[in-house]
């Protein structure tokens, strides 16, 4: 039963929404993690008193719910308490916790797969692979098929940094595989890069990019003792930066760099203001922030001239940096126990002897993208960080025996 559940759970991690189907969110994912949670109740997985990642999750989930009475106390006082969103009234506490009910299932989900030890890590990334060609399949479908039930750049995903995220770590991931010599690596690779090419995300087209050069630069192999160039993925960084100069050069550009506002820069310059909001909604309240998920109520009270301009604040808006949105709406106290949690999660990868450096590149992966990214309630990045977790805990990912990630 846990094999089954595991596995639709990974196959459908890229699915943020179901073609055709437009209310968020609709993520089978995270019914599959809430019904092998209750599974997992009644099997053998067990947690020990001192373990410093549970330990890490419970502050951040108790910190969350902390942060609920004290956003609904400070909104309420400063009457921001709803906004309008298509003409209806939106009210705090039902958004909050409903936040905090998806940050519940990202988390339980990602100690379901570290801790469980009925499937092995070489299965499991066999069960992300699967998913991976089933999203870029119906990715590819949306550029040779005017398909009303399907989005242009965003296929099963609700628009393309999530598309470009989930690419950009299953690149690293099938990576991982190939260099295991697992017969899924190499088209996991191809299918995961050229997913990456048809979202169009500029922040994972740069951050590839940016993660390969590392990888070249800083990270070169042994051979009978000495250090030598990474031939393959310089080859890799190569033909990566020529693609992405030759499709989208001139876009990318203006994306990242034009001075002046162009629909191509506009998301820039909306990133920017909203994290410029984000940081003095922080300044107002630098310990405790506006509340969880606060940010769009709190806005109207932090005003920015280019939101001003280009934006009706009875609108729901986001701070589009995952960073920015923990210090407006947690403050310094919840930020700190994200980065204590995120520690736990990545200090073992340090440690591993085995392909540290593309572990390491994976978790950047992710936590990059959060610089450009909506919400840190993504199933597939946490469960990115589980199987990464997983992964920098063993000698080799073909290992048969499960490990124990205690």
């Amino acid at each position: 039963m846990m094999r089954r559940l595991l596995f639709g759970i990974i196959f459908f991690l890229p699915h943020i929404s179901f073609p055709g189907l437009n209310r968020y969110p609709v993520r089978p994912a995270d019914f599959l993690i809430v019904a092998a949670i209750i599974v997992a109740t009644f099997s053998s997985i067990k947690f020990k008193a001192n373990d410093h990642l549970v330990n890490a999750t419970l502050l951040v989930l108790v910190l969350s719910a902390a942060s609920i009475v004290w956003g609904y106390g400070y909104l309420t006082f400063q009457h921001i308490d709803t906004i309008f969103v298509d003409d209806e009234i939106v009210f705090y506490l039902p958004i909050a916790i409903k936040k905090l009910f998806l940050l519940i299932i990202c988390l339980s989900g990602f100690h379901l797969v570290t801790h469980t030890r009925q499937v092995d890590n070489k299965t499991l990334l066999r069960y992300w692979f699967y998913g991976l060609i089933f999203a870029f399949l119906v990715q590819a479908m949306t550029y040779v098929a005017e398909f009303p039930l399907l989005i242009r750049r965003a296929g099963v995903f609700d628009e393309g940094n999530f598309g470009g995220s989930y690419y950009l770590l299953t690149f690293f991931l099938m990576w991982m595989a190939n260099r295991e010599n697992l017969n899924f690596g190499k088209l996991g690779m191809v299918a995961s890069f050229a997913g990456l090419l048809l979202t169009q995300s500029s922040s994972a087209l740069v951050i590839v990019i940016v993660l390969l050069a590392i990888h070249v630069l800083l990270m070169p192999s042994r051979s009978n003792g000495r250090r030598s160039w990474n031939v393959g993925p310089f080859i890799l960084f190569v033909v990566a930066g020529l693609l992405v100069a030759l499709i989208f050069g001139n876009e990318l550009t203006d994306k990242l760099m034009g001075e002046e506002l162009t629909t191509n820069s506009f998301s820039r310059y909306d990133r920017l203001s909203s994290i410029l909001s984000g940081l003095s909604m922080f300044n107002s309240s630098p310990l405790f922030g506006v509340g969880i998920q606060g940010y769009s109520f709190a806005l109207p009270n932090h005003p920015n001239e280019f939101l001003d301009n280009f934006f009706d604040y009875n609108s729901q808006r986001i701070a589009n940096n995952i960073y920015a949105q923990l210090l407006a709406e947690q403050g310094l106290i919840g930020i700190s126990a994200m980065a204590y949690l995120l520690y736990e999660i990545v200090r073992p990868a340090f440690l591993s002897a085995a392909n540290k450096g593309l572990i390491l590149l994976g978790f950047a992966s992710i936590l990059l993208s959060w610089l450009a990214f909506p919400s840190y309630t993504n199933t597939f990045h946490w469960l990115g960080f589980a199987l990464l977790f997983r992964i920098s805990r063993c000698n080799s990912i073909r290992t048969e025996d499960v490990v124990d990630s205690h």
